[in-house]
């Protein structure tokens, strides 16, 4: 739901935008929270949910969306790494949001945090390209 009011909000905000608008300028799309986040709307799989984010960014032209990995959640329920594969499928990066989506002023330690992002890293590392990108959780 975050992600629909985000996007909503962007379209408000490109059919504000003055004059100059003919000026050139990137912003970095970005999903937090793969393969999922919270409780399933009724009659959908994760898979379905995370489809619907895809076809949203493709219908809307968006080159390149940033998917965010925690990790920890491939292990917690069957068949989520679908999501994984489907935003590759898409041609979208992922990136890592850490394993367990810990926040550095919750961690034991800087070590237990650096652990945190460390394990998170396959899951991204399994595309095809080297560059890594991680997003650190804020909450």
């Amino acid at each position: 739901m975050k992600t629909w009011t985000v996007l909503l909000w962007l379209g408000a905000l490109a059919a504000s935008v003055p004059a100059f608008a003919g000026e050139r300028f990137d912003i970095a799309i970005t999903v937090d929270d793969l393969p999922y986040h919270g409780a399933l709307p009724p009659g959908m799989t994760r898979l379905d949910v995370a489809e619907g984010y895809l076809r949203t960014l493709k219908a809307h032209g968006v080159p390149q969306a940033y998917g965010f990995v925690n990790a920890s959640k491939l292990t917690q329920e069957p068949g989520v790494d679908a999501v994984l594969d489907a935003w590759r499928a898409a041609g979208y990066p992922l990136g890592n949001h850490t394993f367990t989506h810990l926040n550095l002023d919750r961690a034991a330690s800087l070590e237990a945090w650096r652990s945190d992002v460390i394990a998170g890293e396959p899951a991204e590392l399994a595309e095809s390209d080297e560059e890594r990108r991680t997003t650190w959780p804020s909450h």
